[in-house]
């Protein structure tokens, strides 16, 4: 069981109460005054101190209930993921894209494109010239997706940490030669650091 989710103030914590279920997946702000929350039980939105809840009980559009990623991009629009596929929301309106995948991983790049990382290890792609899968050699969950100051692109998977660079994959390894992996054998969150290195976890 989770713990739900709090806030820090500089100095205390404090838990949310509202929240829909105590397994909470993704935090992501969409202004100064909205919050997203994605739970087991669906996704909840925190406007000016108001919650609303979605389900795909109440809405149609939610692909899932299990909100494991969601990402406001720099048009407007908030995506999640869900064990169900993807749906995006506009306008006040959730969209789904049924058939594909359990998305456990949403990421913008530096032009705009829109990735999904999903349950089997698949990646797939959004931009201005629609959806396009990336052939992976990686076959379980993509956790996280970030690139880096060159335009590389870094998944971390249950396999361990991957870079693509356009054209090669490289698995990387530690001084040893045991592949990279985190907490229980599986590589959770992986991100550029301040210098441009890449930090992983």
């Amino acid at each position: 069981e989770g713990s739900g989710a709090v806030v820090f103030d500089g100095r205390d914590t404090t838990r949310v109460a509202g929240l829909p279920d105590d397994v909470v997946f993704a935090i992501t702000a969409e202004d100064s005054s909205t919050l997203w929350f994605g739970t087991r039980r669906g996704a909840s939105r925190w406007r000016d101190g108001v919650w609303s809840h979605f389900s795909t009980a109440t809405t149609p559009g939610l692909a899932g209930n299990e909100v494991e990623a969601i990402l406001h991009d720099r048009t407007g629009r908030t995506w999640f993921g869900t064990e169900g596929g993807i749906s995006q929301f506009v306008n006040e309106t959730f969209t789904a894209q049924p058939g594909r995948g359990w998305i456990h991983s949403i990421f913008e790049d530096d032009r705009g494109g829109l990735w999904f990382g999903a349950e089997d290890g698949s990646i797939q792609h959004l931009d201005a010239g629609g959806w396009s899968q990336l052939a992976v050699p990686v076959s379980s969950r993509i956790n996280t997706i970030s690139q880096d100051p060159q335009g590389n692109f870094w998944f971390g998977s249950d396999d361990g940490l991957w870079r693509h660079d356009g054209v090669r994959w490289r698995r990387f390894r530690d001084t040893a030669g045991n592949v990279l992996l985190g907490l229980e054998g599986m590589l959770a969150a992986s991100g550029q650091t301040n210098s441009g290195s890449i930090a992983a976890a």
